[in-house]
């Protein structure tokens, strides 16, 4: 475990506000151009339809946000939705509590499976997300049982949106907490193949991040299936608006930074923008999602370098008078030049000759010394010539 103090959390939450702004305004104008196209999904379905493809897609981008804040990026966030709608479909001619268990259940196994990947053994997080997604679209291959339960109305869809809009305020507010951001700042400084100093945050939020993703894959099967078919989540389709979402939000992708609304304004704008270019027939919607993802790499890198300062100086400031750092600052002292001691072989010889009573020659008081005269280690001249210093003066 890494020992060394860790940098405090002093963000700019500013740049968030201001960057949400701004996604507000794009979502409401994506909005009115929906309103006003007469062809594509929007027209077909209303705002009720809007509602029952917004609310997964929130919760899934939810489910991404979540997962980066701790620092375990969940890539399976399409897939998980897939199998528990898949799960929730299939199991729900047993009864509807039965369905919601196995398929929330199936959920919350594989977030305890990936985050005990991710902290014991330590396995990057987004190798092992992308093994368990493409292991889950390869289990729920087949056609689900018919669709049993009844389908949920447009009171219940927007109830449901509500609850993930909710979710998603909710863990953007509890990101902002100053002593949760300075433990994963912790988690964020250590090493990928280093023990975690706040390993128990990685394992819910990993845990937290597939039962949002199964509730998507719920929310949507059980909004869309009827008993003629089995509507189930498009687990790339999904996944990449998911992940398009969270990036544009401004969650950043190297842990704890996040906004508050960003993950909400940016889905709401996402998903608008990929029905209008549908009703327009301009091209694929997912590259709405994609191009959507390279500008959301672009909003992160200029969240982290709008911090790097504040942070860097914070850093300054509470390691200011650090005993350790006094113990590094170590200087060394070097030795006065030998002609500036005289002939001898420096200052502490000249005393040492002093206390055992013989001259800088090594020749005892009154010891013939030849023509060489001692010289006094204060710069005293010889008394013949007249003239004396007085030490004490």
């Amino acid at each position: 475990m890494d020992d060394k103090p860790h940098t405090r959390s002093n963000d700019r939450l500013g740049i968030h506000f201001a960057w949400e702004a701004g996604l507000f305004l794009c979502s409401a104008g994506l909005l009115f151009a929906l309103l006003r196209s007469a062809t594509g999904p929007f027209a077909d379905a209303g705002w009720a339809g809007f509602a029952l493809a917004l609310a997964p897609v929130l919760l899934a981008a939810t489910a991404t946000a979540a997962s980066m804040r701790v620092g375990a990026v969940n890539l399976a966030a399409g897939p998980i939705a897939f199998f528990s709608g898949w799960l929730f479909i299939d199991a729900s001619g047993s009864g509807l509590a039965i369905a919601l268990g196995m398929s929330l259940g199936a959920a919350f196994f594989m977030g305890v499976a990936t985050a005990l990947l991710n902290t014991w053994l330590r396995i990057p997080s987004w190798a092992t997300s992308i093994v368990l997604g493409g292991s889950l679209i390869l289990i729920a291959r087949g056609t689900p049982s018919t669709f049993m339960a009844a389908t949920l109305q447009s009171k219940a869809v927007y109830a449901a949106l509500g609850a993930a809009v909710g979710l998603s305020l909710l863990l953007g507010f509890v990101g902002a907490v100053p002593s949760l951001r300075d433990k994963l700042q912790a988690n964020r400084d250590t090493a990928g193949d280093d023990w975690r100093p706040h390993p128990w945050i990685t394992v819910l939020g990993v845990i937290l991040s597939c039962l949002a993703a199964g509730g998507a894959g719920v929310v949507f099967a059980w909004g869309s299936s009827t008993a003629d078919a089995a509507v189930l989540v498009d687990p790339v389709e999904v996944g990449l608006a998911a992940f398009a979402a969270a990036l544009l939000g401004g969650t950043s992708p190297f842990g704890r930074r996040g906004g508050f609304t960003g993950t909400f304004l940016a889905s709401t704008a996402i998903l608008a923008a990929m029905w209008f270019a549908e009703s327009r027939g301009w091209f694929d919607p997912l590259w709405v999602a994609l191009g959507a993802i390279v500008f959301g790499f672009i909003v992160s890198r200029f969240i982290e370098t709008w911090n790097s300062a504040e942070e860097e100086e914070a850093s300054q400031i509470e390691r200011a008078g650090d005993v350790d750092d006094l113990k590094e600052d170590d200087t060394t002292v070097l030795p006065a030049p030998r002609s500036e001691l005289g002939s001898g072989s420096g200052g502490d010889d000249d005393f040492a000759a002093m206390a055992t009573g013989t001259n800088l020659f090594g020749d005892a008081p009154g010891a013939d010394t030849g023509s060489q005269k001692p010289v006094d280690p204060f710069g005293e001249v010889p008394a013949s010539s007249g003239k004396s210093f007085n030490f004490r003066r």
